[in-house]
């Protein structure tokens, strides 16, 4: 049986809260780029490190995907900022660049284009997703998927 954690990124594994502001300036290029000066969540990456680290059987290991609504241009940005704070994934399902949707529509048609329309790729499987965003919560959960809500302790300014 498969295990699959999908976990968001901004306000779940980094601490994006320092720049919140610049959502409400709708310079959404802005609030992306400064990501690159994120501090990652240390709970949350010892707690993706320990999952990855829990293959020493089938039963207990873990596919790690990170399942974000940044935008694909962002990619590389996001890469490196994983490798300098070792951040353990084996994939990042990112928005597309023209996609407008809501976070929570945009995560499940991610999901859908990447396990099949109906999920039936999951079947077996279980699955968890972390997201702070209670509308990613509600939709996701809505498919079925086990969801657990974070809700990070805002940590530094900037």
């Amino acid at each position: 049986m498969t295990n699959i954690l999908l976990i968001d990124i901004d306000h779940t594994i980094s601490d994006a809260a320092w720049r919140d502001d610049m959502i409400n300036n709708n310079d959404w290029d802005a609030y992306h780029l400064a990501g690159k000066e994120d501090k990652p969540i240390a709970e949350i990456v010892q707690f993706i490190e320990s999952l990855a680290g829990a293959t020493t059987t089938e039963k207990f290991a873990w596919e790690i995907i990170a399942l974000t609504a940044r935008p694909g241009k962002w990619r590389k940005q996001t890469m490196e900022w994983m490798g300098k704070y070792g951040v353990i994934i084996d994939e990042i399902l990112m928005r597309p660049d023209d996609s407008y949707k809501s976070a929570g529509e945009m995560k499940v048609q991610l999901l859908k284009e990447r396990f099949g329309e109906s999920l039936e790729r999951l079947e077996g499987c279980n699955v968890i997703l972390i997201d702070d965003n209670e509308k990613v919560i509600e939709a996701v959960r809505a498919l079925g998927i086990t969801t657990l809500h974070i809700a990070a302790a805002k940590r530094r300014t900037q």
